[in-house]
């Protein structure tokens, strides 16, 4: 299926999906405590004991997700909500990369003909690490837009593992995980020499901003950049 010329034509590559954990043994419940669904702290990152002269390191970006293939009958725009989450090998917390409850459905455009949706996705609490490998858990529900007819789908749940072993430079990848009802593609980005950085966006009253030359400033604070 690989090395068929035409499988790219489809679609993103396939990648192996694996049933969500609901307790008991499961594949990668130890190595990813996932039986702890607590979401990661900004507060969790260790402070830089070397006056941001961080060490790089190689972390995992999504930069966009669909639903596809799924098959919504009833007319209208689809409400969608549920969550995707990554965890790391060394802190294994939710870290979420798309998150809507019940009582706040993410109302989407769907392709009738494809079935194909994109997800609002939000950044992440902090960088998610990728040392060699790093997981993805989802649970994505979907109801029609007349709440009154009382239908709520479960349309794909599960978890993958990502990982970047035998790559020494930065790559990107998109890949497709199969479900029953639908697929989910996940586009994504391993950065190798990566660091943290956080930026701080101030908005100024209209009277200040008139003030300024230049109405966009990015100020970044370390002693190498003057």
């Amino acid at each position: 299926m690989f090395r068929d010329p035409e499988a790219k034509l489809r679609g993103p590559l396939p990648m192996r999906l694996f049933p969500a954990f609901k307790g008991g043994k499961h594949y990668f419940g130890s190595d990813y405590n996932l039986a702890d669904k607590s979401q990661i702290r900004v507060d969790s990152v260790e402070d830089c004991t070397n006056e941001c002269f961080c060490f790089p390191m190689s972390l995992l970006q999504f930069v966009d997700m669909k639903i596809a293939g799924y098959r919504h009958t009833h007319p209208g725009r689809a409400k969608v909500y549920g969550f995707v989450a990554a965890r790391e090998r060394f802190d294994p917390l939710r870290n979420y990369v798309y998150r809507c409850e019940i009582e706040n459905c993410e109302s989407v455009s769907m392709k009738r003909k494809t079935g194909v949706a994109r997800l609002s996705l939000t950044g992440p609490a902090r960088v998610i690490s990728m040392t060699t490998r790093a997981l993805i858990e989802f649970e994505i529900h979907a109801r029609n837009e007349d709440e009154s007819t009382g239908d709520d789908d479960l349309i794909i749940e599960g978890c993958t593992q990502l990982d970047r072993i035998f790559k020494s430079n930065s790559f990107v990848e998109h890949r497709r995980l199969y479900g029953e009802r639908c697929a989910l593609d996940i586009k994504y980005m391993a950065l190798i020499n990566a660091v943290e950085a956080k930026v701080e966006v101030t908005v100024l009253p209209p009277r200040q901003r008139q003030s300024w030359k230049c109405q966009h400033e990015a100020v970044c604070k370390d002693q190498r950049f003057q």
